[in-house]
């Protein structure tokens, strides 16, 4: 899981005690407040520095930054699936058993959810017109438009740990836990796939400038480019 920067140049990252921590860039501990469950998997914040976090027993909360509770929920009886995303005053939230659950950020209700059919252990991404990208367990990268609807799925016989990627042009970058890193584009297309020789659970990191990504594989150890 990753920390993530406050607009106030604050960090913020959870621990595996299920306490979230808000750190000065020089260091120094500006408060920490504890959850219900360990926290795995990656969290989020808006442009205003509220926090959005889920942990191991599947709540979602909301914190503004200086720590306070702005709301919590279980939108489903499920483990996480993933890391949360925030995005236009939304909290997209994975669960372990399919369903992605799109949460408003302002009181923590549901907007919508829906159910991929597989389980989740991704947490999901979201385009610039509100597509989320989200890959499965069962080795399927799924496209859900606004509302739920599914628009296509693509098989890539992995499972799916890996956070999507967007490029510049709407291509999605992702990689499994075959070792195989894929280029899709927005319509589901296959562009290609390449072996990187070992598991790829994080996020690819695309350079929209050279035109060039950089993927971790965590078996083997190497970074490529």
């Amino acid at each position: 899981k990753s920390a993530k920067t406050l607009p106030n140049g604050n960090i913020i990252f959870g621990n595996e005690k299920g306490i979230l921590h808000c750190i000065s860039p020089d260091g120094n501990i500006q408060w920490t407040t504890s959850l219900t469950g360990a926290i795995s998997f990656d969290l989020d914040v808006d442009q205003n520095g509220n926090i959005y976090v889920i942990d191991n027993n599947g709540n979602v909360y909301s914190f503004n930054s200086s720590g306070g509770t702005r709301w919590s929920n279980q939108p489903q009886n499920s483990a996480p699936g993933g890391g949360v995303t925030f995005k236009d005053n939304q909290v997209y939230v994975p669960s372990f058993n399919g369903t992605v659950s799109v949460l408003n950020a302002d009181n923590g209700g549901v907007n919508w959810s829906t159910n991929i059919g597989s389980n989740l252990s991704a947490t999901p991404t979201v385009s610039a017109d509100d597509t989320t990208y989200i890959g499965g367990l069962n080795g399927m990268i799924f496209a859900i438009e606004p509302g739920g609807s599914i628009a296509w799925s693509l098989l890539t016989d992995f499972e799916i740990r890996s956070q999507a990627s967007i490029g510049p042009n709407g291509n999605i970058y992702l990689g499994n836990d075959g070792g195989f890193v894929y280029a899709i584009k927005k319509n589901g297309t296959q562009i290609w796939k390449e072996n990187v020789d070992g598991a790829v659970w994080g996020k690819i990191l695309v350079d929209p400038e050279q035109q060039f990504i950089y993927v971790a594989a965590i078996t083997s150890k190497y970074l490529r480019k």
